[in-house]
């Protein structure tokens, strides 16, 4: 299943609402291919910012159209991509430092002695 399946792509074409937000932690987290595949299907994103959804008189699909623009620019930019993936590794790297066995067990450090 590739990671548009993932982030919530219906099979009429349409997205669920958080589905963009999971498609940019893909882009950000995932392996490669997963750049190339949200790549391959840039035509969908990209008619995302045009996303009309009006709730009487209040335009609700503002931050569809903003979230489907900075994925694209993102997409398009092999040098962000590399930089966002190195933070999203640090980031990572700096809270797997917090696990219980470097405290000094389950019990988060605590000697019954």
């Amino acid at each position: 299943m590739g990671p548009l399946a993932v982030a919530g792509w219906c099979p009429d074409g349409s997205l669920r609402p958080k589905g963009l937000s999971l498609l940019e932690h893909i882009i950000k987290n995932g392996n490669e291919r997963s750049v190339e595949d949200a790549r391959d299907h840039m035509h969908k994103i990209r008619s995302l910012t045009d996303f009309n959804f009006y709730e009487g008189t209040i335009d609700r699909g503002n931050g569809v159209r903003e979230k489907s623009q900075n994925i694209i620019e993102l997409l398009q930019d092999n040098e962000r991509i590399r930089e966002e993936r190195n933070k999203s590794q640090k980031l990572r790297e700096k809270f797997t430092g917090f696990s219980g066995a470097q405290q000094g067990g389950a019990y988060g450090g605590y000697s019954g002695s």
